[in-house]
């Protein structure tokens, strides 16, 4: 699950930035004859494209370093939370309400890959000795 999540998560990033710059070149009369749905597709790639992936990284992540008490409790609860906030930013495409889940995912998806790099230890046999 976490290998799935870092590919989404990496291939949706390079979609994004490389379509991005084709919707702001074309001018808008001639964008819906050659690529009519081309405006949608950058956004899907950009927001959920991104935050979906990214939570299936931190559950990808999180639940094996329960299982094997690899990271703190809270880590792990706070990485849950995202994930489960990351797989419901997909409602975002149907209930425009749901935007606020994709930067709610994000943002701070950031800080938790950052911390539960550090917390995680070098080897599985190191974090086995301290305990």
């Amino acid at each position: 699950m976490a290998i799935v999540g870092r590919i989404q998560a990496s291939w949706q990033s390079c979609t994004h930035f490389s379509l991005t710059p084709v919707c702001i070149r074309s001018s808008p009369l001639r964008a819906g004859r050659i690529f009519p749905d081309r405006g949608n597709r950058v956004k899907r790639s950009g927001g959920v494209g991104f935050s979906v992936p990214l939570g299936l990284l931190t559950a990808g992540v999180c639940i094996p370093a329960a299982f094997f008490r690899l990271l703190p409790k809270w880590l792990v609860a706070f990485g849950l939370v995202l994930a489960i906030i990351g797989e419901l930013s997909v409602l975002s495409l149907v209930i425009p309400q749901a935007l606020f889940l994709i930067p709610l995912t994000r943002f701070p998806g950031f800080i938790w890959l950052i911390a539960a790099g550090f917390a995680l230890p070098k080897s599985v046999a190191s974090a086995n000795t301290a305990k």
